[in-house]
């Protein structure tokens, strides 16, 4: 068995969705009120992403804190203790 099999184990829910949170703020490209933010995998790594859910125009897009629980798990290096080397 492999590791983040226990870590993770397999979901029992049939389908698997992200909660987005809603956000007090106006679309700027369609005026709509349905906006929300909510955690993203993309190209860049694991991001925060506020967007609104009509048009789908994205206010903004951040790197996550600690407080955000994203993602799961924390690289040693990005808790700001860690002084990183010229070499690596």
């Amino acid at each position: 068995m492999a590791m983040e099999n226990i870590i993770y184990p397999r979901p029992t829910e049939k389908f698997i969705y992200e909660k987005r949170a809603p956000v007090d703020a106006v679309c700027p490209a369609c005026g709509g009120k349905n906006v929300k933010r909510y955690r993203v995998i993309m190209y860049l790594g694991p991001k925060i992403r506020t967007k609104c859910q009509d048009c789908l125009h994205t206010l903004q897009t951040e790197e996550p804190t600690v407080a955000d629980q994203w993602p799961p798990y924390w690289a040693i290096t990005r808790s700001g203790r860690w002084k990183p080397s010229r070499v690596g």
